[in-house]
């Protein structure tokens, strides 16, 4: 399933949508499962950028994959969302921390 198959969650996950959502926020997220050497951080990667996410995924030596994503917040758990969904990979949990935004990130990218 496309990313843009999960627009109508985007628009009614928040109503009315607020400043606080708006706000740009940066999370840690660890997924868990079957994610390496099945192209999921490619699919990672084309759905933060089709949110207009900023940050980076990579794989981690546990075989899990670990990424940062910044954003607003809707945005960030939609993308969390989509990846527990598609086809090929299978997502078994997902752990989430808030950090610090990082200024002037332009691109969501590729960490080896």
């Amino acid at each position: 399933m496309d990313i843009n198959g999960f627009g109508a969650d985007l628009k009614n996950e928040s109503q009315p949508e607020n400043d606080k959502e708006k706000t740009q926020v940066r999370k840690r997220l660890l997924f868990f499962g079957r994610v390496q050497g099945v192209g999921f951080r490619y699919r990672l990667i084309r759905a933060a950028k089709s949110l207009g996410l900023v940050g980076w995924v990579k794989n981690k030596a546990d075989l899990s994959v670990e990424a940062e994503a910044q954003g607003e917040e809707k945005k960030i758990r939609l993308l969390v969302k989509y990846m527990r969904s598609v086809s090929g990979p299978t997502v078994t949990k997902v752990q989430s921390r808030r950090l610090p935004t990082v200024e002037g990130e332009k691109d969501f990218i590729l960490r080896w």
